[in-house]
């Protein structure tokens, strides 16, 4: 264990201090799966908090052996010394099947609580429709998608915004079938019908702060009707369960924002095989700039190019 230590006195004396293995960032704080010592001053007034404060400040003033204070020009020479690692070295590229196996073993956890974020934009500036972007094989994706594109933006019906306005049955996004070539799917459930397992980032463009994950729930696209049993009628769904619908619906209340209905946009994002990110799109003075990319299919959806939607902060640090 690599503990860190933090320590707070507020202004009427109390005190509460936090030991372990957090990083001072949103997922440190927020997601990760982390073990700490937690104490508060109101809850155990004889906790070593004047050992804790003076631990920290014998490594700030210099007196512990070993704490020198240095400036940024030594850096380089330290690191020249062998005293500082050089930049920090990149692991070896993890196969699909070992970051699955990781994923089912320590199943990504939903935030514990949320930390209030700078507001940024969410929709940059949008390509024009005839520039196609050209990247062989854009990096986060799922599989090579067209045009270098990351996934795709699609204008939600009635069947895709149910769950939203409260009604039953199975919540999930029509995807369009000529995505299911690119997804690395495989035969799965009674009828072999192709699915690749995932997990789910949901957030509305009013409030992109407010992420919703899918959590430890179990989710997937699946090609339903593609099966060994073939139907007359087949859907490639995105299948993002109830659990990140009451997400939403919870931010819907929270922030005052809208639900999502049809008529709305949803950017879909693919990334390394095992994630997707959905911002679902309500602001009237942003769908216009985005309709143009709806070039597909009686302008029900397009490829997303990178760089179309931006401003996530749930970035995957790990803790050391």
């Amino acid at each position: 264990m690599h503990p860190k230590t933090f320590l707070i006195g507020y202004a009427d004396g109390s005190s509460v201090a936090l030991v372990g293995s957090v990083n001072l960032t949103g997922p440190g704080l927020a997601s990760n799966i982390e073990a700490a010592i937690a104490l508060a001053s109101t809850e155990d007034s004889s906790a070593p908090f004047g050992k804790i404060h003076d631990a920290i400040e014998a490594w700030r003033d210099g007196s512990r052996p070993n704490s020198l204070a240095i400036d940024r020009a030594e850096i380089a020479e330290l690191i020249a010394d062998g005293v500082l690692d050089s930049p920090r070295r990149v692991a070896p590229p993890s196969t699909g099947a070992a970051k699955s196996a990781r994923k089912a073993r320590f199943p990504r956890l939903g935030p514990l609580l949320r930390l209030p974020r700078r507001s940024r934009p969410v929709v940059a500036n949008v390509p024009p429709p005839s520039v196609r972007q050209t990247a062989t094989v854009p990096a986060g994706t799922l599989h090579t998608l067209p045009h270098g594109a990351v996934g795709v933006i699609k204008r939600l019906s009635n069947l895709d915004t149910k769950t939203f306005r409260g009604e039953r049955g199975t919540a999930y996004i029509a995807l369009p079938k000529d995505v299911a070539q690119f997804l690395p799917m495989n035969p799965a459930g009674e009828n072999d019908e192709p699915r690749v397992d995932i997990a789910i980032e949901a957030r509305l463009d009013a409030a992109p702060d407010q992420v919703v994950t899918s959590g430890v729930a179990t989710t997937n696209i699946t090609h339903v009707g593609m099966g060994r049993t073939a139907s007359s009628h087949s859907d490639l769904r995105l299948n993002y369960l109830q659990v990140v619908a009451t997400g939403i619906r919870h931010v819907v209340a929270l922030t005052g924002a809208t639900a999502p209905i049809a008529g709305d946009l949803a950017a879909i994002e693919f990334l390394d095989g095992v994630r997707v990110r959905i911002t679902f799109i309500a602001d009237a003075a942003v769908k216009p700039r985005l309709e143009p990319l709806l070039n597909e299919r009686a302008n029900g959806w397009g490829w997303l190019p990178p760089g179309v939607i931006e401003g996530w902060d749930v970035d995957e640090e790990a803790s050391p």
